[in-house]
Order: structure tokens, then C-alpha cells, then sequence
């Protein structure tokens, strides 16, 4: 019987293949960890923010509060009524302003009727500024007025045309002497001249011609007396009629001059006006967007509102989705509008939920300090998520000021430099300590 000797047991076989195994697996995680490309992100605190944040309600007057029209959480629509304040001081300003340029649009155009020297005035169509009610009552007085002021004028001229008159009457009157004068004159002419013919055969005596040129002298005076009559009512009548357009200039000068100075009025009170009635149409507090009541501060009528008092607050809803991220400092070089985000919300721990992708809209250009104790400085990046990347399930449920984490992605780095680059940083800082 030939007996063998067993053979000795080895691990050396089983530790080289381990070692081989352990150095193919690291081989390949090595090759993987420097070639495979990942994504590297900054990862930044965020809120849940709207495209146009909450509006406070404010008014700039202040007033009674006649009516508070809305409730706490309740959703209201832009241009809707939140508040009614009194409108007693509102209306009657305005009022008193429309009075009164009723009164004026009616008194430009009975003085534009003036200035253009009309028989009758002329009232076209009204301004919408005025007030209706009072508006046919403007035109009746401005009608007697200007019949009045009319009136005073057609009797001073009346007055003038009658001196006309007179002096036109005074004119027949001296031209009816003047011509009898005249053929008395030219007819003693005639007779003196055949008494000198005589007076050279003796027929006449020198005394006869002496006598009768005498009184041909004195006709000649008076004759003369009546020439400075007619020509100085000739010239009462041109006076007169001077004065007649005088009056007439006048009438119109001063339908001018006080044109002009209600135009401006009628400009300044229309200012006035333009603001009474948008102090008036302010005491219907209106919502500047559609969205939620909430926060409201008043809370029964007849309370008094301050002026420029935050009556309550108007969170904005349907619109665009915008996660306001706060980045560190060292990290803000790596951060850039158009660089895509991932957006997180820690509210909601749903594994399901898929990756909302955003865009990184806006920059802050400096950095932004909080109040003491909340916080360190920070550069604030804007990150807009689409409507349609939003997911069902959560659409309608977030609401501003929730918290949200951002993934900014940078750009891609493999596993590799995530594991050496906090090696050769601190490498690279002590090589240059002294």
C-alpha cells in the first residue's frame, strides 16, 4: 500500500487575487473618478418670493373708514374695492371747484363774444369739468351781463351819435348863413365896384364908397365867423366819431384783458380740480393686483385711517414663481444670470416630487446686509421657475416667504478634483504662509 503525503495548503493564490481584485476595483473607480464628468453646484438658502412681492395697502389722505369691503384670506381681483372712506371733505371741494368753473367756462365765452364785437353771445359746447346742474344758470347770468354791459356801451355811443347830430343840424344851420352871407358879400362886391365906376363923372360921392366898403367889411368878418363854425363842427364830428370807436376798442380791450385773466383761472382751478377728483376717486381704496387679502388692520367703520397707513397687505398669486437665494461671498464669482438651478422645498418631503429646474435671472450688484443678528451678508440671485415645471402637486400650495434650497449648477468637475482641490487649496496656502 503506497501512501502520499497530502500537499500543504497555500492562501497566497487567494491573497494575490484579492490584491488584484481590490487594485481592478480602485483602477477602475480611480479612472472613473477622474474622467466621469459631475455637476457642480452652489448650494444657496432661498425663499419662496412672487414676480411683483406683496403690495401694502396705503392712502395718502387718510379718512374715515365708511365701509371695509373685503376679509382676511379672502382672493380678490385687481381694481377691486377693498376699502370705502367718507367722501363729505372730498365731494365738497370738488363740488365748490366745479361751481365755480362753471362759472368761468360760461364767462370766457360770453367775453370771447365781446372781444369779437358780437350782436348776441355765442355758448358752445360745454366742458366736461363743469357741473351740469348749475350749467344753463351760468348762461342765463352771463347772458344778462353781457346784455348789461352791452347796453352801457350802446348808450354812450348813443349819447355820442346824438352830438353827431346836433352838429350835423348846427352845420345845415351855418351853411344855410354861410351861403346867404356868401351872395350878400359877392352882391355889395358888385355895388362897390359900379359906385367907383360912378365916382369918377361925380355921380357918387367918395362918402357912399366909404360907407359901403364898410359894411362889406364887416360881412366879410362875419363871413369869415361862419367858415371857423362849420370847420370846428366839422371837427366836433370827427372827435365824436373817434370817440364812438374809442368806446368800441375799449369794450373789447377790457373783454380781453379780463379774458385772459379767467383763462388763467380756468387753468389753475382745473389743476385744483383734477386733484380734488382723484383725492375723491381715492376714497375707494382699490387692489393694485389680483391676489389675497391678508394682514388687514382695520377692522369696523367710522374708524379713522392716518395718512399713508398700511391698511392691510395684497399677496399676489397665478404669477411667475421666483426663489429669492441668498449666495455666500466666496461663492459669487461662480454665479451668473442664465446659469440653470435646481429649486428644493423642504415643506414638502414628498420622495416622488421631480426636480424643478429654474434659471437664475438677476444678480445682485453688491452685497446685501441684514439686520443684526439675522444673518451674515449675503448677494442676492433671483431664480425664475416656469409655470409648467412647477408639479401638480404642489402648484397652488406655495406661498411667499416659504423656504426653498437652490442648486446653482456651475458648471461640471469630476470626483476626482472634488477630492484633491480641498487638498491643493490647503497645499497652495501653506506654501505661501511665512
Amino acid at each position: 500500500m503506497v501512501t502520499t503525503k497530502p500537499t500543504p495548503y497555500s492562501a497566497t493564490p487567494y491573497i494575490l487575487s484579492g490584491f488584484v481584485a481590490i487594485f481592478v476595483t480602485f483602477g477602475i473607480f480611480g479612472v472613473w473618478a477622474a474622467t466621469a464628468p459631475l455637476d457642480s453646484a452652489i448650494v444657496a438658502p432661498g425663499i419662496v418670493a412672487v414676480e411683483s412681492n406683496r403690495k401694502l395697502i396705503q392712502h395718502l389722505e387718510g379718512g374715515i373708514v365708511a365701509e371695509i369691503m373685503v376679509r382676511e384670506g379672502e382672493h380678490v381681483e385687481a381694481q377691486q374695492v377693498l376699502v370705502r372712506l367718507l367722501p363729505v371733505q372730498a365731494d365738497a371741494n370738488s363740488a365748490m371747484l366745479q361751481s365755480r368753473l362753471t362759472t368761468l367756462f360760461a364767462t370766457q365765452m360770453r367775453l370771447e363774444s365781446e372781444r369779437a364785437a358780437l350782436v348776441e353771445p355765442v355758448f358752445g359746447e360745454a366742458s366736461t369739468m363743469i357741473d351740469p346742474s348749475g350749467w344753463p344758470a351760468a348762461i342765463k347770468t352771463q347772458q344778462e351781463i353781457f346784455l348789461e354791459r352791452r347796453a352801457i356801451r350802446d348808450s354812450k355811443i348813443s349819447i355820442l351819435r346824438s352830438r353827431i347830430e346836433q352838429f350835423e343840424q348846427q352845420i345845415t344851420g351855418l351853411t344855410v348863413q354861410h351861403d346867404a352871407v356868401l351872395e350878400q358879400k359877392l352882391s355889395l362886391e358888385d355895388e362897390i365896384a359900379r359906385l367907383k365906376s360912378g365916382q369918377s363923372s361925380g355921380v357918387v360921392s367918395a362918402n357912399q364908397i366909404t360907407a359901403m366898403e364898410r359894411d362889406g367889411a364887416a360881412l366879410a368878418g362875419g363871413y369869415g365867423q361862419l367858415l371857423a363854425q362849420l370847420a370846428q363842427a366839422r371837427q366836433s364830428i370827427i372827435e365824436t366819431e373817434l370817440q364812438i370807436v374809442q368806446i368800441t376798442q375799449e369794450y373789447q380791450e377790457d373783454a380781453a384783458v379780463e379774458l385772459k385773466d379767467t383763462v388763467t383761472e380756468i387753468n389753475e382751478l382745473s389743476e385744483r380740480l383734477t386733484v380734488a377728483e382723484d383725492v375723491r376717486d381715492r376714497t375707494l381704496i382699490r387692489a393694485p393686483q389680483s391676489g389675497v387679502v391678508q394682514n388687514i388692520k382695520l377692522h369696523t367703520a367710522g374708524g379713522v385711517l392716518r395718512p399713508a397707513e398700511t391698511i392691510m397687505e395684497i399677496v399676489p398669486q397665478d404669477e411667475q414663481l421666483i426663489i429669492s437665494a441668498r449666495i455666500r461671498p466666496l461663492d459669487i464669482d461662480s454665479v451668473a444670470p442664465g446659469q440653470m438651478s435646481e429649486v428644493k422645498f423642504p415643506a414638502f418631503s414628498n420622495r416622488s416630487m421631480p426636480t424643478i429646474m429654474g434659471t437664475v435671472d438677476v444678480v445682485s450688484a453688491d452685497l446685501i446686509y441684514p439686520e443684526p443678528g439675522r444673518g451674515d451678508p449675503y448677494y442676492e440671485a433671483r431664480i425664475s421657475v416656469a409655470d409648467v415645471d412647477v408639479p401638480d402637486l404642489i402648484k397652488g400650495r406655495l406661498l411667499p416667504g416659504m423656504p426653498a434650497d437652490a442648486m446653482i449648477i456651475t458648471g461640471e468637475r469630476t470626483l476626482m478634483d472634488y477630492l484633491v482641490k480641498p487638498i491643493s487649496d490647503s497645499l497652495d496656502k501653506s506654501m505661501r504662509e511665512q
